[in-house]
């Protein structure tokens, strides 16, 4: 069985921010899905950095064996 997704009320505030560009669902399951960097921040969380639809976009998540929750999500801008 595939895991929940679960995102916070503050990762989906940030995916909301026009003024960074919005990002949608769709978009951070791809980068999930599709890193081009992963790593361990130094809290233990876990981080990926992807692009799609020209943004350059970080996801940070928890994982644990039912769930994935997201912590944040930030457009980090335009690919180049």
């Amino acid at each position: 069985m595939a895991k929940a997704i679960i995102f916070t009320h503050h990762a989906r505030q940030r995916m909301a921010d026009q003024g960074r560009g919005v990002v949608t669902e769709d978009e951070v399951l791809y980068v999930l899905q599709n890193p081009n960097v992963r790593y361990t921040g130094i809290d233990g969380k876990q981080n990926v950095l992807g692009e799609i639809n020209g943004k350059q976009i970080r996801v940070c998540y928890i994982e644990d064996i039912e769930r994935l929750l997201i912590i944040t999500v930030i457009n980090r801008g335009q690919s180049i």
